[in-house]
């Protein structure tokens, strides 16, 4: 919608995207998948955004080679970053985020 009806460019755009996500995704992964709220906060969301970092220059670099590499548009550039990243999110925020130890 951002890149399609605003007009903005696609980094932009899908930046903009990212950021809103990410607070909910912190928030529903922390209350209902991982039930990881009464634990430490403080570290969860640090450990989080660095995942969220991870994933994010993975986005942004699918993304250039997507549209400038191979010349796709930009939403199948986004739908091969979330193929990636999805199951690495996944696992670090199982594995490391929202451990229970």
């Amino acid at each position: 919608l951002l890149w399609n009806l605003a007009h903005l460019n696609y980094k932009l755009a899908v930046s903009i995207a990212y950021v809103l996500s990410v607070i909910v995704h912190f928030t529903a992964n922390r209350r209902i998948t991982f039930r990881a709220h009464g634990h430490k906060f403080v570290k969860q969301l640090a450990k989080y955004l660095v995942m969220v970092v991870i994933n994010y220059l993975i986005t942004l670099l699918v993304m250039h080679e997507a549209v400038n590499g191979l010349g796709l548009s930009p939403y199948l550039g986004i739908i091969c970053s979330i193929a990636l990243t999805v199951g690495l999110g996944y696992l670090l925020a199982k594995l490391w985020v929202f451990q229970s130890n």
